[in-house]
């Protein structure tokens, strides 16, 4: 029957339903080539957005060098190429709407946003507002019975000098 699907590797033959007709049957699953006809036009802008969030651990980290681990002046440019990055990537990506490749990039830019608040956990700015809330509660979490086995906060403490300055990328 020519109104039935077969499958390409088994050779099965599955009818269609009642009331149907070949024109619903389900897209061929989405490829690479589909993807990239659907995402947001290339563009110098976005290329840069891309550019300076993926340099800006090692722009952080040679500033760190530089100036110090305290240093508010590695603070705030890593700070302000994650933000940066983030506004022109927000203003140039413009995908088919109602397309896996928007949900993709939509989902990306979500990331990114969430992940910016993770400069908090930088040096200086953890010490200057984390710290001692966070000391606070390891503090109270040792109290607790079972809780007080796993040291969660504590852990958290001593990596925190080492992971945040790159965390988020």
């Amino acid at each position: 029957c020519s109104s039935d699907l077969v499958g390409k590797r088994s050779g099965r033959r599955l009818n269609l339903q009642a009331g149907s007709d070949a024109s619903e049957r389900p897209p061929p699953p989405r490829t690479a080539i589909g993807l990239r006809s659907d995402c947001s036009a290339s563009s110098n802008r976005l290329a840069l957005a891309e550019a300076l969030y993926h340099c800006r651990p090692l722009l952080h980290l040679v500033m760190i060098r530089r100036r110090g681990r305290k240093s508010w002046a590695a603070w705030l440019l890593a700070f302000l190429l994650e933000r940066f990055s983030l506004e022109l990537l927000l203003a140039h990506v413009q995908p088919r709407p109602d397309t896996r490749a928007a949900a993709l990039e939509l989902a990306e830019v979500r990331r990114r946003r969430n992940m910016l608040w993770w400069a908090l956990a930088r040096s200086p700015m953890f010490e200057k507002i984390l710290q001692r809330p966070a000391e606070k509660l390891d503090w109270i979490l040792k109290k607790i019975p079972v809780i007080n086995i796993f040291n969660t906060m504590e852990l958290l403490l001593i990596l925190q000098p080492f992971y945040f300055s790159t965390s988020g990328s």
